[in-house]
């Protein structure tokens, strides 16, 4: 766990956590969203700690930092996260009441789609946590696996007009057939209470859409703008089982001596890596991975509000399969936000997306963004930072 604190004066600041997306645990959080450049060692000049202290949480077990000192079963589902991540947060703030009294949120990337819906669901199910939690948001979330499995055979063949087919029309009819096979069999796995079938789903569906669109466009999963020469690996299970944790130099620089001391990390348990396959194949194997977390959302916004947000050019979570599992909610307000359009979202003069938003859920497109904003040099970063101030500030208003 690392936490820096808020820049200026903590006394009714807000405290949000940042839960990072599981498989590029430091790459979609602390590179783009905190408050240091470690090439230079020099503060950022916009971070989310400018306004708020944060907590980033090496979560589950076996990713970045976190070990197991009782050596128990690794954690492989996300209702076991949560679990463990409530437990963390209870005693993190009997440890420093200071900050239970401020209002607290959650915000993710990616597979904290399903993290975050199973954490905030264990914390507003408890009466005695704590933990004053006010709203959640996630970026690019992998939520509803059925439904961004198909979409994703969609946004590949040219579904979203600003961005062309990334695959021939040969390739567009087979990813096609593949994503209505993917469906049911994540279906009938699913109506099953066996975790092998549902894994056989996913590695199903994963090799047939997702290693097939990778494959055949040589196109990034996170961005169909960008390039690639050769795919992942992540999402074909024979790959996956020899393949080993992922690494680059934000992560090396995380194993510098002087970092693991300032951050209060155990010398005798190193930083597993960017991408800890170990925890990416248990979460697949368990069938948590192709699990639908959207069931969860509707009594998330029953107590608070929901900011969902997605940058336009992803693919593997792209905006397409967002808007449809934010529309298929059963909720409330399901008809009030299935009605409201898809507004421009200005900024200074500027479009930077769209919007839409009714009874406490809101949908945001952010142009000309991929999987999540990048490095320091990305001006979506500051896009997202600025969002997130904005909703946090605002708790949970979406106003422009």
């Amino acid at each position: 766990m690392a936490f820096p604190k808020h820049q200026h004066n903590t006394k009714g600041s807000l405290s949000p956590v940042q839960i990072p997306r599981q498989t590029l645990l430091f790459f979609g959080c602390k590179e783009d969203r905190a408050g240091l450049v470690l090439a230079k060692r020099t503060p950022l000049q916009l971070s989310l700690n400018d306004k708020a202290s944060i907590i980033f949480l090496d979560q589950p077990v076996g990713v970045g930092f976190s070990f197991d000192g009782e050596n128990k079963t690794a954690v492989n589902t996300s209702d076991g996260a949560a679990k463990d991540v409530y437990a963390f947060l209870v005693n993190f703030f009997k440890e420093f009441p200071q900050y239970s009294r401020q209002p607290f949120h959650i915000d993710g990337v990616s597979f904290a789609g399903h993290y975050i819906p199973a954490i905030a669901t264990e914390i507003l199910s408890s009466a005695n946590s704590g933990i004053n939690l006010r709203s959640i948001s996630i970026n690019n979330g992998w939520i509803d696996p059925s439904t961004h499995y198909t979409s994703v055979a969609k946004f590949a063949c040219g579904a979203d007009p600003k961005y062309p087919t990334a695959l021939s029309n040969e390739h567009c009819t087979s990813i096609a057939k593949s994503a209505v096979e993917c469906q049911q069999k994540l279906q009938i796995a699913y109506n099953s209470s066996s975790s092998i079938e549902q894994a056989s789903a996913t590695y199903y569906c994963n090799k047939n859409i997702l290693h097939y669109y990778e494959t055949n466009s040589k196109k990034s999963p996170y961005d169909i703008r960008q390039n690639t020469t050769s795919p992942t690996g992540f999402f074909d299970e024979d790959i996956l089982k020899t393949m080993p944790n992922k690494d680059g130099w934000f992560y090396n620089n995380l194993r510098r001596p002087e970092v693991v001391e300032a951050i209060g990390a155990s010398k005798d348990f190193p930083f597993a890596g960017g991408l800890t396959t170990q925890v990416l194949r248990d979460f697949m194997n368990s069938g948590d991975w192709g699990k639908s977390l959207a069931p969860l959302i509707p009594g998330i916004l029953a107590k608070i509000p929901v900011l969902l947000y997605y940058g336009e050019a992803d693919v593997i979570c792209n905006w397409l399969g967002g808007r449809d599992v934010v529309e298929q909610l059963q909720w409330p307000g399901q008809k009030t936000f299935n009605n409201a359009s898809m507004t421009p979202w200005n900024f200074a003069g500027k479009q930077l997306g769209e919007y839409k938003t009714a009874e406490g859920l809101t949908f945001v497109k952010i142009d000309n963004m991929g999987h999540g904003p990048g490095s320091k040099h990305d001006p979506q970063r500051a896009i997202v930072i600025n969002l997130l101030h904005s909703f946090i500030a605002k708790h949970g208003q979406f106003n422009v």
